[in-house]
């Protein structure tokens, strides 16, 4: 029972993991886009 546990909390936590790079990303483009518009 214990290592379901594990597991599970492992998969949420790369879940939370790959959300905030997909974030991160989003926010990266946008800021390399304003820079492009502003040169």
């Amino acid at each position: 029972m214990a290592r379901k546990i594990e597991i599970a909390r492992l998969r949420s936590r790369e879940k939370e993991l790959t959300l905030t790079r997909k974030r991160a990303c989003a926010h990266d483009e946008k800021g390399l886009r304003s820079r492009a518009q502003a040169k």
